[in-house]
């Protein structure tokens, strides 16, 4: 694959973006090892470019053509190659589910399927580029590791973690650049290892609140007299969805007398189905859930709008508690 050539490239943030940091540690995998491979569906980053111009034979362009990106994807890693197919995240888990069900999650193939813009944060075009409900399809098909990237840090680890193991994988990656939750001074509980499926970035013993990437932020943001009551909140990044730490849910769960999910997904599919279905039923009678309403969005106005507009305002919620 050839490098675009792109003469000028526009600053849109001082944060680096999420997807950047993940092909720089890719790029770095595939210096130690030229049997990785980038598959890409016709989606670029400025940090594709460096890898293109270093490793030309290790980035395949498959063009718009998902459902046949992961086809070539499971052939390659069937021969014993490591495999990221990038795309954006409705395209990637919908526009190919079957291809995701019989090519990689019936054979457990070690493929990693990155998938740009979760939830509502892709673009402002309707139900086509929202993925609102693909946590819930990708936990449907077994298998398969479902991460939720929330800052670079996190992308970081995570890929390097993905890098160093063989296993099928859903990799949630945000469109835009955020700064560092796990940056933060007032974080200081969370596991550096990234191993446990999830961090309870903030302890509490009254009132948890459980989300996931981008929400994250929003969440911290908005808690900030809650979080100088002492030991009231806590905050819980589930960065992964799949498969669950039931136990290790459930032992930081029991300590809460409420629990709180604020999801970027359609209720029927996400993190709420996730974890009635796994975690104790004597702590569902504590849990109060925020998602999306089960219909399509096609309204525009940002992400923000759309999630306040749908049920979903992180400002409401935190002043209700």
């Amino acid at each position: 694959m050839k490098r675009r050539k792109i003469s000028a490239l526009k600053k849109f943030s001082k944060f680096e973006f999420m997807r950047d940091i993940m092909i720089k540690e890719i790029g770095l995998g595939i210096k130690k090892n030229k049997d990785i491979f980038f598959l890409n569906a016709d989606m670029g980053a400025p940090a594709l470019d460096d890898v293109i111009k270093n490793y030309p034979k290790n980035v395949i362009h498959c063009g718009i053509s998902e459902q046949n990106m992961i086809t070539v994807g499971s052939g390659l890693a069937l021969r014993g190659s490591m495999v990221f197919c990038y795309g954006m995240a409705p395209f990637v888990t919908a526009r190919c589910y079957e291809q995701l069900k019989i090519s990689l999650s019936a054979m457990n193939v070690p493929v990693c399927v990155v998938g740009i813009g979760p939830g509502l944060g892709y673009a402002d075009a309707g139900p086509t580029h929202y993925a609102t409900e693909d946590l819930g399809i990708i936990a449907a098909l077994p298998n398969f590791n479902i991460l939720t990237a929330a800052d670079d840090i996190s992308c970081r680890i995570l890929t390097k973690r993905i890098l160093n193991s063989k296993m099928l994988s859903y990799f949630r990656i945000d469109r835009d650049a955020f700064p560092s939750v796990y940056n933060r001074k007032n974080l200081k509980y969370f596991d550096k290892s990234f191993k446990k499926g999830f961090n309870e970035i903030i302890r509490g013993k009254h009132t948890c609140i459980i989300t996931s990437g981008y929400l994250v932020h929003k969440v911290i943001d908005y808690s900030e007299n809650l979080k100088k009551k002492k030991n009231y909140l806590g905050i819980i990044d589930l960065y992964q969805h799949s498969p669950l730490n039931t136990k290790g849910l459930n032992q930081v769960l029991k300590r809460y007398k409420k629990i709180i999910i604020i999801d970027e997904q359609v209720e029927k599919l996400g993190t709420k189905s996730i974890l009635f279905n796994e975690i104790n039923p004597s702590l569902l009678s504590k849990i109060k859930s925020y998602s999306l309403p089960n219909k399509f969005i096609f309204e525009n106005g940002g992400r923000d709008y759309l999630l306040e507009k749908n049920g979903v305002s992180i400002k409401e919620i935190i002043k209700s508690i």
